[in-house]
């Protein structure tokens, strides 16, 4: 019988080596941009919102600061100019507000 060691060290090479084996037989991967059609287009308003009383420091150590509170609206927008070849994109902060308490 073998023992418990040599029994999981030859498991670990076989998975291992079936890993290899998988990786070796895939097809290659072909991908191109991602284009809009002419004419086409896609808008999107988005919201984000951070809140924080305090930050992990270098030590790993969380550290309180005072209340801190941003606010981000943001517009993304994607419109096909020549269809295959050409779209053009705007990624847009529109407003950001900050706020810390106590100063």
């Amino acid at each position: 019988m073998m023992p418990n060691h040599t029994r999981h060290y030859m498991q670990g090479i076989a998975l291992v080596l079936l890993l290899l084996a998988t990786l070796s037989v895939t097809s290659s991967v072909q991908a191109q941009a991602w284009t809009r059609e002419q004419g086409s287009y896609y808008l999107s308003l988005n919201y984000r919102l951070i809140v924080a009383d305090q930050f992990y420091g270098p030590d790993f150590n969380t550290v309180p600061v005072a209340d801190f509170e941003q606010h981000i609206l943001g517009l993304f927008a994607q419109v096909g100019v020549i269809s295959r070849w050409l779209t053009v994109s705007l990624d847009s902060e529109l407003l950001r507000h900050s706020e810390i308490d106590d100063q």
